[in-house]
């Protein structure tokens, strides 16, 4: 469970891979279903340094991410 904007959620945390660094997928239960405020096909990323300016990212970007 997490806390966003106030409100206690369900977070999915996931193992994964871009651009060759280990990163973990986010994302919650409410978005996972497809009932959240993001479509499925938009997904977020945590990695140990800001991908958006390591690799000049902006939003609609594609990218590959890997997982096991």
């Amino acid at each position: 469970m997490s806390s966003i904007r106030g409100k206690v959620v369900s977070v999915s945390i996931v193992p994964c891979g871009v651009f060759d660094r280990q990163a973990f997928l986010l994302r919650t239960d409410q978005n996972e279903r497809g009932t959240g405020h993001h479509p499925q096909n938009i997904i977020e990323i945590a990695a140990d340094i800001r991908l958006r300016d390591a690799y000049q990212l902006k939003d609609g970007d594609w990218v590959s991410v890997d997982f096991d």
